[in-house]
C-alpha cells in the first residue's frame, strides 16, 4: 500500500470496567492508566465489541 491511512478506523475490546465501576479496588495508577487509555482509544473507535452483555450493559450505561 503506497499511502496507507494516517488515522485509520479502530475497533476496541472492552473485557470488564471496574477500573471506572469500582476505582476503590484498583491501583491509582491502573486507574489513571486506563481512564488515559479510554481517551485515546475508546473516543477514537469505530466501534466497541463487549466481551460479555454484563460488560456491554455496564458500557452503555456508563457512557448513555
Amino acid at each position: 500500500m503506497l499511502n496507507p491511512p494516517r488515522r485509520p478506523r479502530l475497533t476496541a475490546h472492552l473485557h470488564d470496567l471496574t477500573c471506572w465501576l469500582f476505582p476503590e479496588f484498583h491501583q491509582p495508577a491502573n486507574v489513571a492508566a486506563e481512564k488515559l487509555f479510554a481517551e485515546r482509544i475508546w473516543k477514537r473507535a469505530a466501534g466497541l465489541i463487549a466481551v460479555s452483555e454484563s460488560t456491554r450493559r455496564d458500557a452503555c450505561a456508563s457512557w448513555a
